[in-house]
């Protein structure tokens, strides 16, 4: 992802593989605001694995799940399989959670 889309450096970005769990937290009384989400796989290196067919894959429902699941709150839980996301959008490959949010008061 190009950080000058967003204006340059004021964001957090967190990659969760497929199959696994990880947690964004902001500090204090901030809130999460999810700038941007894509479940699917985009390139090679991230979450490297045996298993890739694409790397041109996209779940249309990637921003408005993990909106769902963090905006506003101080902490939420990310997972990244296909049952969060309306199923699989790319067969044959292993995927990832990619999500560009900040914390914002």
């Amino acid at each position: 992802m190009r950080v000058e889309l967003y204006g340059c450096c004021d964001f957090l970005s967190i990659i969760v593989c497929e199959g696994q769990t990880k947690e964004i937290r902001c500090e204090s009384a901030s809130k999460i605001r999810v700038l941007w989400a894509n479940y699917g796989r985009l390139h090679r290196k991230t979450c490297p694995h045996s298993s890739i067919k694409t790397i041109d894959c996209r779940a249309s429902t990637s921003l408005n799940n993990v909106r769902n699941i963090c905006q506003d709150k101080t902490a939420c839980t990310l997972r990244s399989n296909s049952g969060s996301f309306g199923g699989d959008p790319c067969g044959g490959t292993y995927k990832y959670l990619l999500v560009g949010y900040k914390c914002e008061n």
